[in-house]
Formats: C-alpha cells, structure tokens, sequence
C-alpha cells in the first residue's frame, strides 16, 4: 500500500522571523508551538523534504526576506536569534515536537487529535481498544501496542513519548518510542499540558491546577505563577494560556520564567494554538456553540475567522486547515483575507499534516491524501480491535471490510445465533445492510431486522427500506464503520433475566451519538414489543449489577448531561440527571444534580465550581462517587465499537 512519492528529509533546525502587518509590529520568531488535548503531531519537527537530498545543501529563503544558514560547526540556543547558525545534522531541532514540523518548506503547527507521525512511523491511540496507544510504518504495517492501559493525552519530544492515562488521573508517563523505558513523571492537570524541546510547561494537579515547568526529565520542578491554564501553547520565549489570572478567566501571555503577565481577551476557549502572528482558538458564549477564532499575539487585533467550532487546526503559513465540528468535513481559511473553501468532503474525527501528506482518521480506520489533492488509501484498521483483540483484521462472524474497493456496492449480513432464557432455545438473528466503500459514501445503512425462532418461523422484522418516508435513503443511514456489525446485540436490556434485542438506528452528528432501536421480550406472551423509551436513550451503557443504564452525549460546546435509567412498571425512567454548562456571569461551570422522587424531579445540587472542568469535578466529587463515577468509561458519549462492551453481557 503506497502512499505516494518516497518521502526524502534533511533534518535541520530553522530560525523563522515573521513581519507583523496590521500591527506595525514585528511577530514572535517561529519556535515552539502547539496545544494538545488528545495531541496530534507531525514528522521530526521542522525537517524539511529536500528533492537533491544532500545533507550539506543549505535551505534558504522559507519565509520571504528570511535567510538562515547551518552548519555543523556552529551551534544553537534554545529560542535563538536572527542570523544564527546552526548545526545541519543535529536531529534535536528547536522546534522539535511542540506541534511544529514542516510541510515542504512551511512549518506546520497542529492542535487537537489522536494522531501523530515521527521518524517514518504513525502513532495513534485506538479508540476500539480502549483507547490504547499504538504505531505503525507509513503503510499501515508492523502494527504494535505501546502501553496497555487508555491514553487520555499524549505527546513526543525527541526520542520520547508523554502520555497521561485515563486509568490513573492526573498521572504524567514518559516512554520511548517503541514504548519502552516506562517512567512517572508526576502529577498534571491534563487539559494544560505543553512539550517543549527541553521543558513541559503544566498546570499542577497538586497545587490546584497553578503553572508550573520542569525539565523532561522531572527535575527542576518550578512555580511560574498562581495563574490556573486551561490550555497551554509556548512559541519562542513567551507562554499563551487560556485560563484564569487573578480570579477572572481569558486569553493571556507571559515570558517563559513567568514575568510580564499580560491579558489579550476575556474570551472564554478550552483550547488554544500559538502559531507565527497569530493564536487560534474557538470562542464560547452564550450566545452560540463557539465560533472560530483568531488574536494576534500581541492582542491588538482579533478577528472571526467562521461561525463553528474548529477541530483538529492545522495551520501552513497564513493557511488553516481544520474540520468543521457540525458537518466533520475539511475546510482551509486564509488568515489574511478570511477567505474560506472546503477542502475535501471525507469525514474525518482527526487529521495532522506531515510532510505534505494529510494523515486523518474517519473513525474506522486512518488513512491520508496527499495535501495536492490525490488519495492514498493506507486503511489502517480502528474498528475491530476493542473486545476481540485483533488488530487489522475482523473477528469471526463480522464483515472483512479491509480489502473493500473506493466505491463498490456491499451487502453485508450480521447474524447471531443466541437464546434468550436458560430454558428457551436458540434463536437466530439477522442484520441486513448496504454501503459503499467508507472512503466514497462514509454512510451505511440498515436495511431489515429479522428474528426467526427454533423451527426457522419469522417471528420479527422491521423493514427499514421502507420505514423511511421521503425513501430518500434506502434504509436507516449509519455511519459505515459501524456496518459490520450495524449495533446488533442481543442483551437483556430492561434486568428481567431476558434477553432482548437492540440495533441501531442513528449513529451521527460531531461526537457519532449513538441510539439503538429496541425489542423487549415479553415471556408472557411469547413475543417481542418494541421499546419507544429506550430508542431515546443516547448512549446507552448498561449495569446489570445495578439493574441502570448511563446515557450522557448529544451536548453542545461548553455542556454536558448525564442521566441515569431505571426500568420502572414497564417504561425506562430518568431517575437521576447531572449536567453544567459554562456561566460567563459568574467565571465557572455551574453543574445541577437532580433526583426523581415519588414522580417529582428534585433539585440535590446546585453549584458553580472555578477552574477547570477537571478541577470542577475533583472538587465536586463527581468524579469518584458511589452513583456518578464521571471517571468511569460507561460515560463514552461517543457510538462506535468501543461501546459494545456496554451493550454486552
């Protein structure tokens, strides 16, 4: 599987001075940059493809008026200077990691994903696995798992890999890039993490989330300020952060050793990315889901670059590259002129830009396109991983989509053969679907639900070809990663101690929230009655220990709800509900607790925690408590394989 023209680099450290042009000023030089939530990288940072390929060949010119000059003999600071040379060999560049690499002879700085790729190989945490970390080579071969426990954060700087688990909060790891030489670092707030060459810049989760950095190491462990980051983005000698100062939150600047505070905005923003003139970010209010934005440096000039919430930003030049939250389809906008086009149509959760390849993920598998416009399909396979331990490879009775062509015509047939009672016979089940190829349409659909008892009678079936009423679809659209097995399972689903049937019938939206239509068996009757209430429950995950269902997902920007289902007298109640959104009023996440009692819903909690979402829930005790355990993975949020495991007995 190529993936296009061999890729050629020679590794060298650059120096970029970039002119200011609506300030009058001069712009910060191009040194470290970046955000990371679940971080996207890119290839050994600014290394530069070269077509002669000669190591001693000096690259000029990569910003208009700008020439820098290396050679081994002379060496480089940390920050530097104009005009300064540098060694062409030494692999440690200055913009080494921090999300700054290059693509042909522009450095690229990237923000927000679950994809990186350094030194020839791609690294990714898998989503169907736990969200377990992963690498492979350029053509999606040599595949091997890193850790064994879920990465909520990661990152890389020279030869080593950061990463923060789900399993263990807070908690920093240090690793080398095959995964070896595990260490803990320390405690973090992982929303404000930042790598530089030689420095990680944090908020300390053992001091209320205030900033701190130390070396990469873990020593010289220092307090820069009482200031608490929500998001962190270095270039150069100065700190962006987004987060609260002095009680009050926004968009701010400071020198590296924690001097000259400076405030840019009041906006409020989860995330943010320093790149040359200019920091990005999405703006939230309440007023709207978020708007993409962009501020100088400096803070003299602000601008709206669209009206929605930018993922996965990369920026090449005065370029942004970013998907749109609400459509997940690629856009670019000119910085200069705000002149906005759409990219490519493929549906993406994630992507980076690395050497003029665009590396992206549609949920099901990552593959990448050239940034010129021309596909290659390296079909590194995500869906099949979670629960049945393989990897690139489908389990035993689920559609092999890995040798499927762009645009052929698929009928898949998902069939379990299972009993619903210990005293009952085995009944058989049939899913019937129909997509494209997942990189030509990204839809699939459910076709027919048929169920046929011991002696092959048709006992249900729903016609999904025909339930839709402007036949627009020819069954219930789907996204295709999910067409394998289209969320069918065989589960007893109202504690009853029958089994019962669910499949899905709408998978979508930014986040691919998840809900199932449902078939309850009655054992008095002998037959199965459909659910309405459970086909409202997004997300479901099941606790047959408490006889509950966890649903949370289908939120806005800035909120979140999560609710709790009991099946009461024949209806799946809602009884209790936990949800917050962002109060600009009073500068904190006001979260309500609500419990049904004797048919009233009560109001238990009612609060506004500062800080950030994680400090919220620490201090609220969401987290870990007997009933919410927010901490817990049954609140996926988010549909895909990844749920199945909660959706099984």
């Amino acid at each position: 599987m190529k993936i296009g023209a061999a890729l050629s680099f020679v590794t060298l450290l650059l120096l970029v001075c970039l002119t200011g042009t609506s300030c009058g000023t001069k712009g910060e030089k191009v040194t470290e940059s970046g955000i990371n939530d679940s971080v996207l990288m890119t290839e050994d940072n600014f290394s530069v493809r070269y077509e002669d390929e000669q190591k001693e060949t000096l690259v000029e010119g990569v910003t208009e008026g700008v020439t820098e000059e290396a050679t081994e003999e002379e060496g480089a600071t940390q920050g530097g200077t104009e005009n300064e040379t540098i060694p062409m060999d030494d692999v440690e560049s200055k913009n080494e990691n921090n999300n700054c690499s290059n693509s042909g002879t522009l450095p690229v700085y990237t923000i927000h994903g679950d994809i990186f790729v350094k030194g020839g190989r791609i690294y990714y945490s898998n989503h169907y696995d736990g969200d377990v970390l992963y690498s492979c080579d350029l053509e999606g071969n040599d595949i091997h798992a890193l850790t064994d426990v879920a990465v909520s954060w990661f990152d890389a700087t020279k030869n080593q890999i950061f990463f923060t688990s789900e399993e263990e909060y807070a908690n920093l790891y240090v690793m080398d890039l095959d995964g070896s030489n595990l260490q803990l670092l320390g405690k973090v707030s992982t929303s404000s993490v930042f790598l530089t060459v030689d420095k990680i810049y944090f908020g300390n989760f053992d001091d209320n989330g205030t900033l701190y950095c130390m070396n990469l190491d873990g020593s010289d462990l220092k307090k820069l300020s009482e200031d608490i980051p929500a998001s962190i983005s270095v270039c150069g000698d100065v700190i962006s952060f987004a987060g609260k100062s002095g009680g009050t939150f926004g968009i701010y600047r400071m020198n590296t050793d924690g001097t000259g505070l400076e405030k840019l905005s009041s906006d409020y923003t989860e995330q943010i990315l320093a790149a040359g003139d200019w920091i990005y970010y999405n703006r939230y209010s309440g007023e709207s889901d978020g708007m993409f934005c962009a501020l100088r440096i400096d803070g003299c000039e602000s601008k709206s670059l669209c009206d929605s919430v930018a993922q996965s930003i990369n920026v090449v030049g005065e370029l942004v590259y970013y998907y749109n939250s609400a459509d997940r389809i690629v856009y670019t906008i000119d910085v200069s002129n705000e002149e906005q086009k759409v990219y490519s149509s493929f549906l993406t959760d994630c992507f980076v830009i690395a050497d003029n390849v665009l590396y992206y993920s549609d949920g099901r598998a990552i593959n990448c396109k050239d940034v010129d416009g021309y596909f290659n399909f390296i079909n590194i396979d995500l869906g099949y991983v979670d629960g049945y331990g393989n990897v690139g490879n489908s389990c035993d009775n689920k559609l092999d989509t890995g040798d499927i062509q762009r645009g052929e015509l698929i009928e898949p047939i998902y069939e379990i053969t299972e009993s619903l009672h210990e005293d009952m016979p085995e009944y058989h089940f049939v899913a019937k679907g129909l997509t494209y190829s997942s990189y030509e349409w990204y839809f699939g659909y459910v076709i027919s639900l048929e169920v046929f008892d011991e002696n092959g009678e048709r006992i249900l079936f729903e016609d999904y070809a025909n339930r839709q009423e402007d036949q627009t679809f020819p069954g219930t659209p789907i996204d295709a990663y999910m067409i394998d097995t289209m969320g069918l399972h065989v589960v007893d689903i109202n504690f009853d101690g029958y089994q019962d049937v669910i499949i899905l019938k709408c998978l979508s939206g930014a986040h691919d929230n998840s809900w199932y239509d449902c078939w309850l068996w009655n054992p008095e009757t002998s037959t199965f009655v459909e659910s309405e209430a459970f086909e409202m429950i997004a997300n479901p995950a099941l606790d047959a220990e408490k006889k509950c269902i966890y649903s949370t997902g289908g939120s806005g920007a800035g909120c979140a709800t999560w609710n709790i289902y009991q099946y009461i007298n024949g209806e799946f109640i809602c009884t209790n509900t936990l949800e917050y959104e962002y109060d600009m009023d009073l500068a904190g996440l006001h979260f309500i607790e609500t419990r049904l009692e004797n048919g009233e819903r009560i109001v238990i909690r009612d609060n506004v925690y500062a800080g950030t979402y994680a400090d919220a829930l620490n201090e609220s005790g969401y987290r870990d408590d007997d009933l919410w355990q927010l901490g817990n993975a049954w609140w996926y949020g988010s549909g895909g394989h990844h749920a199945d495991q909660w959706l099984e007995d």
